[in-house]
């Protein structure tokens, strides 16, 4: 016989993750409810979704095409180590999700955000507060025509960051009927998320693994940074003791010879082509490291309009640069500078596009 779910005096009954039953959370009784957890690049989605009876209320939480951040970082670069992270600095709330909303539901007929102001009581629902974690939140109310029916809605979204990394949570409550009943019902379905402890521990080792495996790339590039750097030096000792010893040779050559000043004027033109010439060697020989240095690194040398250059990672195409910090956005080829807004929440005034120095 199947189990029955026990319903609450409040209306609200427990629903687990069906397959590993990873997470539980208290989802309205009689509705068509959901739980998921969805495993994406070692990542784990907590998703849910609940729809009324007849249809007029939705109500979902989490978003699987959300990314996590990683803050740029000019001592680590753009290490990445899921297609599922993103380089972005850290965005609040209110302009991450106004720019959220816009993409995901601009588009629908009759779409008008009515109002939009913080949402503290997301906090306890979305992470421990707790020295160095930074939490924003926001709440936006906007309305659309969903299949010829007006719809009210409700984003429900926080931003919340740590030691260089963050992550986003997001709810959403849309209905025909009146929304301001449904704002409780959202933040107790986040409130009641109870995760099972052997879940836990599982994605703590995975995460653990996968800190572990970052830690050896950064030995590894700072051993191979060292071993550069020495020959570097040890390059600049040949070149400063071949200069030495041509400087030498020439003395005793101009010692040995007393001829006219044409000889020595045509022997002196023989010199400086043959010293122009290494200088230019050295410049090859010295773009040549970099580019030997920037494959180890994963890095591309990229310069401003004004000649400053500076190192990036080497998995985008092109790359924008923030001119009050020195800190860069890295994008596919088709990202425009336009684009920077809708796409990374930040202002393209402040960012300026450098080219890869090839």
């Amino acid at each position: 016989m199947p189990k029955l779910t026990p319903i609450r005096n409040d209306g609200l009954e427990l629903v687990f993750e069906p397959h590993e039953r990873a997470f539980s959370l208290l989802m309205p009784a009689g509705w068509t409810n959901q739980a998921h957890l969805q495993r994406e690049h070692s990542l784990n989605r907590i998703l849910a979704s609940a729809i009324s009876p007849d249809k007029r209320t939705l109500i979902y939480l989490g978003d699987p095409r959300l990314p996590n951040f990683q803050e740029p970082n000019p001592y680590l670069g753009s290490m990445s180590f899921s297609p599922m992270s993103r380089v972005q600095p850290f965005t609040p709330a209110d302009r991450f999700f106004s720019d959220y909303v816009r993409q995901c539901f601009g588009q629908a007929p009759g779409f008008a955000i009515a109002e939009a102001s913080a949402c503290p009581e997301m906090i306890p629902a979305v992470a421990p507060q707790r020295p160095g974690v930074v939490i924003t939140t926001t709440a936006i109310s906007f309305r659309h025509v969903h299949n010829g029916t007006p719809m009210e809605c409700r984003l429900f979204g926080a931003t919340i960051g740590w030691n260089g990394f963050w992550v986003v949570e997001v709810a959403t409550a849309s209905t025909a009927d009146a929304l301001d009943p449904l704002t409780p019902l959202v933040l107790r379905m986040l409130t009641s998320r109870t995760f099972d402890p052997r879940f836990v521990a599982a994605t703590q080792q995975r995460h653990e693994h996968i800190m572990a495996m970052g830690r050896q790339q950064i030995e590894f590039i700072n051993q191979m940074t060292n071993l550069q750097a020495q020959a570097h030096q040890q390059r600049m000792h040949d070149i400063a003791a071949a200069g030495a010893a041509n400087t030498r040779m020439h003395n005793e050559r101009m010692a040995q010879h007393d001829v006219s000043y044409q000889s020595w004027s045509d022997r002196q033109a023989q010199s400086d082509a043959t010293q122009s010439h290494w200088m230019a060697q050295q410049t090859v020989d010295d773009n040549m490291q970099q580019a030997r240095i920037n494959a180890i690194r994963e890095e591309n040398t990229v310069a401003g309009a004004d000649g400053s250059t500076y190192q990036v990672d080497s998995h985008h195409e092109r790359y924008y640069v923030n001119k009050r910090d020195n800190t860069y956005i890295g994008t596919r080829a088709t990202t425009e500078h336009g684009d920077l807004r809708r796409t990374y929440g930040v202002n393209p005034d402040d960012f300026e596009e450098v080219r890869i120095v090839r």
